[in-house]
């Protein structure tokens, strides 16, 4: 089963044009995507690909910055 999710930022960072895609690729790792809507370059796409441990350990730090916002 392919799922792709798709964030976008908010409007008080003046980041809604961005949008985050987060994917499994076809190595089997985590795909965090980072393009910029409001252009049209090659460079306005930023791609990084996790392994499963490390995707992990960024779910982790997620959580833990998310709980900082309690």
């Amino acid at each position: 089963m392919a799922v792709q999710l798709k964030f976008y930022g908010t409007e008080v960072t003046n980041t809604n044009e961005h949008s985050l895609d987060v994917f499994v690729n076809s190595q089997l790792e985590i795909t965090v995507r980072i393009k910029d809507e409001s252009v049209d370059h090659d460079y306005n796409i930023q791609v990084v690909s996790l392994d499963k441990q490390t995707a992990i350990r960024l779910s982790r730090e997620l959580r833990k910055q998310i709980a900082l916002l309690d």
